[in-house]
């Protein structure tokens, strides 16, 4: 509903224009109809004069097809298994396209604390379909820690621990101390 649009737009009856403001609002629809499929949105903003100093701001919605996504390619994981990183995507192969189950997908790579860098990269296939690339940077998960005591009761005491929160790129962690 258009009425229903407009009530979460930055940019409201009676306000001084600013660009910045209408900028946000595009970036706003974009995502509102994304979500619902149309990967290939375009919102372009029509300013018509309907007074003195009095400007209407139209947004003229075209939506495209919807697209859905036809393979996730995952690359850059030498070590973590390709299971552990498809449960954390939000969009898996004939699922709808959406725009912030896109950024949520990153953001849940990012949060696992397995990687360094998380890219999606979309390839355009045609119309009506997509490809995501999963293009992943691991970082190092593990750990190697050591010490040595004198207690004069004991003597020389020695300590020897390893940690791993990535066991075998499975996902789980696991520690040794000695």
């Amino acid at each position: 509903n258009s009425d229903e649009l407009a009530a979460d737009l930055k940019l409201q009856k009676g306000d001084v224009m600013n660009s910045e403001w209408i900028k946000k609002d595009i970036a706003k629809l974009e995502e509102i109809v994304a979500d619902k499929g149309y990967a290939y949105v375009s919102v372009s903003p029509q300013t018509i004069k309907s007074g003195d100093q009095i400007v209407d701001v139209v947004y003229k919605i075209t939506p495209g097809e919807q697209v859905r996504i036809r393979n996730v390619v995952i690359s850059g994981n030498d070590k973590t298994l390709d299971r552990v990183i498809r449960r954390e995507l939000y969009l898996t192969e004939g699922n709808l396209y959406s725009k912030s189950d896109l950024k949520d997908s990153k953001n849940a790579l990012g949060r696992t604390g397995y990687f360094e860098d998380v890219q999606i990269v979309q390839t355009r296939v045609d119309n009506d379909k997509i490809d995501l690339e999963v293009a992943l940077k691991e970082t190092t998960t593990g750990s190697i820690t050591g010490g040595v005591g004198y207690g004069t009761s004991d003597g020389i005491l020695l300590n020897l621990g390893v940690s791993e929160n990535n066991v075998f790129g499975s996902g789980y962690r696991g520690s040794i101390n000695i």
